[in-house]
């Protein structure tokens, strides 16, 4: 837990619900309200199109983005952003990240997370969590088709990251090329990040990552019919290195 304080804070103002990790308290009420608004000062970037977007916010010296929640599938077209709930869906996420970076899982760092209720359970939902810096989605790093030993430290290294994800109980309904990160720092140092948590369910115990794998090899076919930047071989080598990893526990 070096980047984040053990406490959480939760606190309601108004039709505004709040969690978050002391001491971002403060900050995370003023950039939720402000995106909700449409606010964006010079210095922020609203990345993504359309309706499906994340805004990047630099805060003393470190960035953050908030995530607006946006439905998917034939919802998106009645509902948009709205959920129904007494339990916000931004809520359960938050608390899962913090849990799995408890757990040394890395994942994205969470700073906080918003609802704003719109009356008989319905609401809006946020998420504020750290901003990767030097990163790629897996997916765009696979087009940059990198060196042989780079890949293979990379996809070790992703096999770890999986392995402890599962290790911790974890089911991941939605493991794709797009949100793994592959994170190169100014030293030239690489890591592996893993993001997006909505729906992630924390189990009591291990889960087998077969099904997640499943998953991940789906999209990869749906990025990559030809199977140009990952192929069958790679796909087998990455399920034998998290099976071993996720074994040796």
């Amino acid at each position: 837990m070096s980047e984040l304080d053990d406490r959480v804070v939760e606190w309601s103002h108004g039709p505004w619900s709040f969690l978050a990790v002391s001491p971002w308290e403060r900050q995370v009420g003023d950039l939720v309200r402000r995106v909700a608004r449409g606010e964006y000062p010079p210095s922020w970037r609203r990345n993504g199109s359309g309706r499906d977007f994340i805004v990047v916010a630099p805060v003393g010296g470190r960035s953050v983005v908030i995530r607006p929640y946006r439905r998917g599938g034939m919802a998106r077209y009645i509902l948009r952003e709205t959920y129904w709930g007494w339990h916000p869906r931004s809520f359960r996420e938050f608390r899962c990240l913090l849990e799995l970076h408890r757990r040394q899982v890395p994942v994205v760092a969470p700073i906080g997370a918003a609802a704003l209720w719109m009356g008989f359970g319905f609401y809006g939902a946020w998420l504020v969590t750290l901003y990767v810096d030097h990163s790629l989605t897996f997916w765009e790093w696979l087009q940059r088709r990198p060196a042989r030993e780079e890949r293979a430290h990379v996809v070790d290294l992703l096999a770890q990251a999986l392995a402890r994800l599962h290790t911790a109980g974890a089911r991941h309904p939605d493991l794709n090329l797009r949100n793994v990160l592959v994170q190169r720092d100014p030293t030239g140092s690489v890591r592996v990040v893993l993001v997006d948590f909505d729906r992630v369910v924390l189990g009591k115990s291990p889960q087998s990552p077969r099904v997640a794998l499943q998953r991940f090899w789906r999209s990869a076919r749906k990025l990559d019919p030809p199977a140009t930047h990952w192929t069958a071989l790679d796909q087998q080598k990455l399920l034998e290195a998290v099976e071993r990893y996720w074994a040796n526990a």
